[in-house]
């Protein structure tokens, strides 16, 4: 494929703030931005969204006009064309364009581009109950999440809806966090036991994003009031243990290593994700397996700024036997390229949300692909 024309424009992300869209011979890519960051992330813009559009229609499309794409690999050609303060967000929306411009001209769809061999779809994580930096007047947790276990993605997805609309009901929840998920300020217990009955044979998990509680070396919560980090394990273990949580997502601050590696420890059977704790960065994704802190890993590809990045983090993550796991921002936007990437790379798990467009966006991309691989 040869890149005959590009172009860019802002549009609004679902927290209706800027964002950009970016153009590669008719073909679009958007970038989201996170609102829970770590501080570990790449720099979404070197000055704003609006000044990344005028780059690309200014000079970008000459810099890139003629390039000719053959392969995955030669976004990393791609990338030594760019400025170095091209920033993350410009660069995400521009390699998703080129990716879907690519599959257009090939008329395949991407993920048999990128590997045909793909099989296995992706166990989906469903955020239901939400709060933490997403919603004021809400719990700690950021995200409470759900995932089912049926014979095919599109019955995972509809029963996860059923499980959000059930809880919608019983919490008699009147708002929403930036992701869909319902907002309550019930205590943490009575939460957790609420998700337990309704989710049935359901997997619970949770994301804890604990840098956003943590202040003045103690965590603190409503529920539970100020924890070192000792009682903070200790709290995260006994509510794994009473609510049979099999995921544990940041249950610790961004550069706490070595809680990580203790709460590892103890809970042998639970998935403990790293996602501030590693921000898709190689050698902070190198160091957590070196302590042996994590066994899953939160794959975000605007937090490393780059495809190439973000494949070599999830590369990396699977010859240590750490589970990758493809995950949204909260300030997303339709584009569902995400979803071709997470089957093409055979990813175990992925993270999209369950309601509201921009997430059923990439849900009905992935039951889109259920239906045809």
């Amino acid at each position: 494929m040869r890149i005959n024309t590009i172009s860019a424009k802002a549009i609004l992300d679902s927290r209706k703030k800027p964002t950009i869209q970016i153009f590669v011979n008719g073909c679009s890519g958007a970038a989201p931005s996170g609102t829970s960051k770590s501080k570990y992330e790449a720099l979404d813009y070197p000055v704003s969204a609006g000044e990344s559009v005028r780059f690309v229609n200014a000079k970008l499309k000459h810099i890139l006009k003629g390039f000719r794409f053959e392969d995955f690999s030669d976004l990393e050609k791609l990338e030594n064309k760019l400025p170095n303060i091209f920033g993350a967000n410009p660069t995400i929306a521009l390699e998703f364009a080129i990716l879907n411009a690519w599959a257009k001209d090939e008329k395949k769809p991407l993920w048999k581009l990128l590997n045909p061999k793909a099989k296995v779809m992706p166990r989906l994580l469903a955020n239901v109950v939400g709060g933490g930096a997403h919603a004021e007047k809400s719990i700690e947790i950021q995200e409470i999440l759900v995932s089912p276990q049926t014979d095919s993605f599109a019955s995972d997805v509809k029963e996860a809806q059923h499980i959000h609309k059930t809880l919608g009901k019983k919490l008699r929840a009147g708002r929403q966090t930036l992701e869909h998920a319902w907002v309550t300020s019930w205590p943490v217990h009575k939460v957790l036991k609420l998700v337990s009955d309704v989710a049935g044979q359901s997997q619970i998990g949770c994301d804890f994003a604990a840098s956003n509680m943590f202040a003045h070396n103690e965590y603190h919560w409503r529920d539970f009031g100020a924890l070192k980090a000792d009682k903070q394990l200790e709290l995260i273990a006994q509510l794994a243990y009473e609510f049979n949580l099999f995921y544990l997502e940041d249950p610790f601050q961004q550069n706490a290593v070595m809680d990580f590696t203790k709460l590892l420890k103890k809970q042998k059977y639970s998935m403990v994700c790293g996602d501030d704790l590693v921000a898709t960065n190689l050698k902070r994704m190198e160091n957590a397996a070196n302590e042996n802190a994590i066994n899953a890993v939160i794959i975000k590809p605007n937090q490393a700024g780059s495809l190439i990045k973000t494949k070599d983090v999830f590369d990396y993550a699977v010859k240590k036997g750490i589970t990758p796991i493809i995950s949204h921002r909260s300030g997303e936007t339709t584009d569902a390229t995400i979803a071709h990437l997470a089957f093409a790379w055979q990813a175990p798990f992925v993270k999209f949300g369950i309601a509201g467009k921009e997430r059923l966006a990439k849900l009905n991309e992935l039951i889109k692909i259920e239906k045809k691989s």
